[in-house]
């Protein structure tokens, strides 16, 4: 033990002498010495500095640097020809050692395995990409840490017993980590000769020693500042709480705000000591129990963000397009996106809306999934979104397939704010777009914005990432926006694989610490369920499909694997598609002809014409169009007018339902009779079309025209009436037709576009054959699809409350009676301060709030209606913050903020039992009651008070208090209560509102 400066000195000898030996025995061996031109030219392309027996490699997994050692080091028979891995500094952080030789020839292998620094890997799938990997050699003139010093431990330890510079674990007060594992060193029998293999052979994995347990905070000594040891100990440790203060730095700076400086180390209080997040405590889920009806729930940023719990449906085309399946999903009390990609014009989207909002239940929301990418529906989709949310509708966020440009998104922002609008979600699809959501959220003013992350792995679009990968890239940045709630899709199907992401578990694996989602969310799971739209032939292909495991998924990048297959759509994206018939002729033809320049399609389809002929007619939903009346396939320029018309209809008019495949559809048919009459016709009245307005069975369509027109039945089409079918068929704002009609150079996008709803009308598909369709379904999620028609609420609730079970054991060893109660799922109240002039009373019964007669003392509106609303949550607190009224099933604006705004002389009293507040009175400058509010059983009674012409003139108002509706507490009966205000206006500005006649005028 160490008690006088004389022994502090003879350690200090002690310990530098050890060092001296440990750094000078080593270069008898192995002598610094540079490399030949040649040598040094081999590795230039990869380090620009000269080679050292150690070099620090950044850029690379250890799995996969390891198993690059391995390969290199196979090469080799002696070991002083070999690379080995000293140190461990970071999951993707490194430094090797070995003979300068060597180590310069590793460095060169390396190389040839790494991609360029400005090499776009963006299309290639994550599994497949290389790594960019960055050299530099460090000054260092020995090769430490691996087995080649291990022959000068003996000869040094010899020397240094000779010396009498032996150490003793008995003299060491407090716990020291082994570098290599984190042990306490002080456990060795011989601390000297293990210090002596630490420095010399033995690996330095400081992952493992800083994750050492009960370690609060960290401080680095070193003279680095905040670009030394502080900040390689911080990446490994964020996200655990720990903060790193690096005391070779005198003071913080805004840019390392994670890290705290020696001004740390001289606080008073630890409370002003720089502090880091604990992810799992700042972000994991919590449970709580609602007071109103003794239900557990997981609370989290995605539940308060949109009012229902942490499992929802994301949007999809085709199956959340129907609203009545959005509706089922809505009623079993989750969230769902209705999907924007099957309404084509302005009004099939105000139709499907409004048919959702009568659907759902009172205080329900409604959010659209629209297509960022498609400019097309984007131009009508989201005005009207924004219009019909003006006008009262249910509206609560927007989804966006896509992210735009900060700009634009900003703007968006904007406009959703001014009209409402709650929240809106993004798919960013690589890591980069990840951050640009996140400088969205910076930027946004504290909008609430919901990340939908899905990767690669995900059913229908999906990109060429890895599903983790982004996230550990991106987690801390993503945390440090309090306005983004984090999801994850892709893989899910049940309670034990979705758990992980809920709990943060997921990342452990990693070497990282807990990085819990918000939520999750469902999409190909829920096709097969009771409510959704997908034909039964359809569902029973997906049950039937062989499960993919996570390993694999990847897989289907290179063609059909295990019943799953990655297809590439009309806008270029990747699409996860069940591997059958009609998607395996899509691939076919993009990786043959798709793929190839566009100004190249026509002549490649037409090399191979009769062979994609046959396969359109026996293998996809759409065939191809042109053929006789005796069957012959044809081109449509070989076609008579009817057999045009005959054919158009056969294959977009749905006889036994009696009804079009899409009222646009009909529309092509009507407009290609027209011109057949405008042709074959010398009246220019147009009787026949008016015919057809009158009602006329779509399948009498051809024999009316041949009726009429008889040569119409025997006259080959016209090529300028040619190409004005074809121009029908490519219209914009149509759903486009059920055929393809040639092989031009819109065959791709004619053959693909809208692609994916016959799954839900197998009807519309020719011999009704489920083969032919694209149906879309995610690489791993497709093996939890094992029933068909089972009711969406028992496959959402089977994964929630399991994961409430789980997190019931986790949190409360399994005794619900230690969960917490709270009023109402939420953001707690926010502790306030008035200004001094305003005066507070208040005791166990009662709060009075005096506000000054001053204008200009009155305090913030918001602060002081958070004031008002005091400490806990209650209906007072819930009504004073909701944005929005329930008024029928219409959004209303919150009159309370206004009627309670602060006004000069206003005294407030608001009484309370239990800290639960009964009334609130407000009283003018006056000293007139102005304003009441009484609350019992949930019901709420609003009177306004306002001086008449000889009479008070009182307006009352019921509310109606609603806890389990988060996003829409509170809302107005409004039974007679027109008359009500009518009277009120009268008794207020006139003296005759007991004449019948003038108040009614």
């Amino acid at each position: 033990m160490i008690t006088t400066e004389e022994a502090f000195e003879e350690l200090s000898a002690k310990v530098l002498g050890i060092q001296m030996l440990v750094g000078a025995l080593p270069q008898l061996e192995f002598p610094y010495y540079k490399l030949n031109p040649r040598s040094v030219h081999d590795c230039a392309q990869l380090c620009d500095s000269t080679p050292y027996p150690m070099a620090l490699v950044q850029g690379i997994t250890q799995p996969i640097l390891e198993q690059h050692m391995r390969e290199f080091n196979n090469r080799y028979d002696s070991p002083t020809e070999h690379a080995y891995l000293a140190v461990c500094n970071s999951p993707s952080q490194f430094i090797i050692a070995g003979v300068t030789l060597a180590v310069a020839k590793f460095a060169a292998y390396l190389c040839s395995h790494s991609a360029l620094d400005d090499e776009d890997q963006s299309r290639v799938p994550y599994s497949k990409r290389e790594p960019v990997i960055r050299i530099t050699y460090l000054q260092i003139s020995s090769p430490y840490h691996c087995v080649l010093l291990s022959k000068f431990v003996d000869p040094i330890y010899n020397i240094v017993q000779e010396k009498q510079w032996m150490l003793k674990a008995s003299d060491m007060q407090v716990c020291v980590r082994a570098c290599n594992d984190g042990h306490d060193i002080r456990s060795e029998e011989d601390i000297t000769k293990y210090l002596l293999q630490s420095m010399c052979v033995l690996l330095v994995n400081w992952p493992q020693v800083v994750a050492a347990p009960d370690v609060t905070h960290m401080v680095d000594f070193g003279p680095g500042g905040f670009d030394g040891f502080g900040r390689l100990a911080f990446k490994n440790v964020e996200g655990h709480g720990i903060p790193v203060i690096c005391a070779g730095a005198l003071l913080p700076r805004s840019t390392n705000s994670s890290l705290g400086s020696k001004a740390d180390l001289y606080q008073h209080k630890m409370t002003d000591v720089i502090t880091a997040p604990n992810w799992l405590t700042e972000y994991g889920p919590r449970l709580v129990r609602t007071a109103h009806d003794d239900k557990v729930h997981i609370d989290t940023r995605m539940h308060r963000v949109l009012g229902m719990p942490t499992v929802m449906v994301a949007g999809m085309t085709p199956t959340t397009a129907n609203e009545q399946f959005v509706a089922a999903v809505n009623n079993a009390g989750y969230h769902a996106e209705l999907a924007g990609g099957g309404m084509h014009s302005e009004r099939e989207m105000v139709d499907k809306l409004q048919t959702l909002s009568e659907s759902i239940g009172p205080g329900l929301g409604i959010t659209l999934n629209c297509i960022y990418v498609s400019p097309q529906q984007w131009a009508f989709q989201f005005p009207a979104l924004l219009r019909m949310r003006n006008e009262g509708f249910p509206i609560a966020g927007l989804c966006i397939g896509g992210v735009p440009s900060l700009d634009q998104a900003l703007e968006i922002i904007d406009s959703l704010r001014a009209a409402g609008i709650r929240h809106v979600s993004f798919k960013p699809s690589t890591a980069e777009s990840i951050r640009h959501v996140v400088q969205v959220a910076q930027a946004s003013r504290g909008f609430p914005i919901v990340l939908q992350w899905t990767g690669g792995r995900s059913g229908g679009h999906h990109s060429f990432e890895d599903f983790h990968q982004p996230i550990l890239e991106t987690y801390a940045a993503i945390r440090a926006c309090d306005n983004i709630a984090l999801v994850a899709g892709s893989g899910f199907g049940d309670a034990e694989g979705s758990l992980p992401y809920v709990t943060g578990d997921w990342s452990i694996a990693y070497g990282r610490a807990p990085m819990p989602f918000d939520g999750i969310l469902l999409g190909s799971r829920v096709m097969v369920a009771q409510e959704a739209g997908t034909s039964p032939a359809v569902k029973q292909l997906i049950v039937t499909t062989a499960e993919l495991p996570d390993v694999e998924w990847d897989q289907t990048y290179d063609g059909a694997y295990n019943g799953v297959a990655t297809i590439t759509t009309e806008y270029g994206e990747l699409n996860h598609m069940l591997a059958i018939r009609g998607a395996m002729f899509i691939r076919e033809m993009y990786d043959t002809i798709l793929n190839h320049p566009r100004d190249q399609h026509e002549s490649l389809l037409l090399a191979r014409k009769d062979e994609i002929i046959s396969r359109l007619n026996n293998d996809y939903m759409r065939p191809w169009f042109g053929r006789k009346t005796d069957g012959r396939v044809v081109d449509l320029e070989e076609m008579t007018y009817t057999e045009v018309i005959s054919r158009a209809v056969d294959l977009m008019y749905i006889k036994h339902q009696r009804q079009w495949t899409h009222e646009s559809q009909r529309r092509i048919v009507v407009d290609f009779v027209e011109r057949c009459e405008s042709r074959m016709s010398r009246n220019v009245l147009g009787v026949l079309i008016l015919t057809i307005h009158e009602g006329i069975d779509p399948t009498g369509y051809a024999d009316l025209v041949r009726n009429v027109y008889p040569e119409a039945a025997t006259t080959i089409l016209l090529s300028e009436d040619a190409e004005f079918f074809k121009m029908l068929c490519k219209r914009r704002g149509q759903k486009p037709p059920m055929f393809v009609v040639d092989l031009g150079k819109d065959f791709g996008l004619l053959m693909q576009k809208d692609s994916i709803w016959q799954s839900e009308n197998l009807d519309a598909v020719v011999d009704q054959d489920p083969q032919r369709v694209g149906i879309q379904q995610g690489s791993v999620a497709v093996r939890y699809s094992t029933v068909v028609d089972e009711p969406v609420k028992t496959i959402l609730d089977s994964i929630y409350h399991k994961h409430i079970a789980a997190l019931t054991e986790r949190l409360y060893d399994g005794d619900e009676s230690r969960i917490p109660v709270v009023e109402y799922l939420g953001a707690d109240p926010v502790a306030v301060d008035l200004p001094d002039s305003v005066t507070v009373r208040s005791s166990d019964t009662e709060r009075v709030f005096v506000l000054p007669e001053n204008t200009d003392q009155l305090p913030d509106t918001e602060v002081w209606l958070q004031a008002l609303a005091g400490p806990h949550k209650s209906w007072l607190q819930a009504w004073l913050t909701a944005p929005v009224v329930l008024q029928g099933t219409k959004y209303a604006e919150n009159k309370i903020q206004r009627l309670l705004r602060p006004r000069p002389g206003r005294t407030v009293t608001i009484r309370m039992i239990d800290d639960i507040p009964l009334t609130l009175k407000v009283v003018g400058a006056s000293g007139k009651l102005e304003f009441r509010l009484e609350h019992s059983c949930d019901v709420i009674t609003q009177s306004v008070i306002q001086p008449a012409v000889g009479r008070i003139a009182t307006l009352r108002q019921t509310f109606i208090y609603t806890p389990a509706s988060i996003s829409m507490p509170i809302a107005h009966l409004e039974e007679h209560d027109a008359e009500c205000i009518r009277r009120f206006g009268a008794e207020t500005w006139v003296d005759n509102s007991d004449k019948e006649m003038e108040f009614q005028d």
